[in-house]
């Protein structure tokens, strides 16, 4: 198959709400590089819709979610207006095939990220962080694939929840707590440091990576660090939510 045949099956799998089967299971070998090309002409066609460029989420930025999906290293894909809700924010099934949260620290960039930066360099560009939740919804069935799979796929971006954006001023994100919940039940807890040692560090990773590729994030764009814990399956009528020390809060309610 071809790059953009491959972004076309995948398009069509979001559309329609039905999984596809994982290229990788179909003896459909791609590379890593070649996945972030598939990945780029996915979401050009979005943009070619009529959505626009809100920012970029990096994965498996954590042990916890490298050992849940059995991968070993980051990954990022791209965010759109589209995707974009605030908290607290209602999630219809019936718009997705089976999706899950994740609690996540998110930046708002200050000024362009526009090449390699590092944790001290991220944070003095950085306007504002806050929590959120990102919505991820995999188009392959069974939310079974490879890494170059979930690359083409935009990294199962499906949307993010944001809570109130806050200063980074006095703030020691690697040291920001997390209590995620279902229907006021804890069910997870991490700190910032779960994502590189530091939910900055995943900036300073995506800004070589963008600025390998000629794409750099202009200012106001957000960038979502990365899972703190594992991702939690929604089911109609759960409340979930995670409570950041120094952040607030975020709260998703799935119908």
């Amino acid at each position: 198959m071809t790059n953009e045949e491959i972004a076309a099956e995948l398009g069509q799998a979001a559309r329609n709400l039905e999984p596809i089967r994982a290229f990788s299971a179909r003896d459909e070998a791609f590379s890593i590089e070649t996945a972030y090309d598939i990945q780029w002409l996915l979401v050009s066609a979005r943009l070619g819709d009529g959505e626009q460029l809100a920012g970029v989420k990096i994965g498996l930025t954590s042990l916890a979610k490298q050992r849940q999906l059995g991968l070993d290293a980051p990954v990022y894909g791209w965010l759109t207006d589209r995707m974009l809700k605030r908290s607290p924010a209602s999630i219809r099934l019936v718009e997705h095939i089976h999706p899950r949260v994740e609690p996540e620290i998110g930046f708002v960039l200050g000024t362009a990220l526009d090449k390699p930066v590092t944790v001290d360099e991220v944070l003095a560009l950085t306007s504002e962080v806050f929590c959120a939740f990102e919505v991820v919804d995999s188009r392959y069935q069974d939310f079974k694939f490879g890494m170059a799979d979930v690359v083409a796929d935009n990294t199962s971006a499906a949307a993010v929840v944001m809570g109130q954006q806050v200063s980074t001023a006095g703030l020691d994100l690697a040291a920001i707590c997390c209590s995620l919940k279902v229907n006021g039940m804890e069910v997870a807890s991490a700190t910032g440091d779960a994502v590189l040692g530091h939910p900055a560090a995943a900036v300073g990773w995506v800004s070589g990576r963008l600025a390998l590729v000629g794409r750099p994030l202009p200012a106001g764009s957000i960038v979502l660090s990365g899972g703190l814990t594992d991702f939690v399956p929604l089911t109609a009528g759960d409340v979930v939510e995670a409570i950041f020390s120094d952040l607030g809060s975020v709260v998703a309610r799935a119908l």
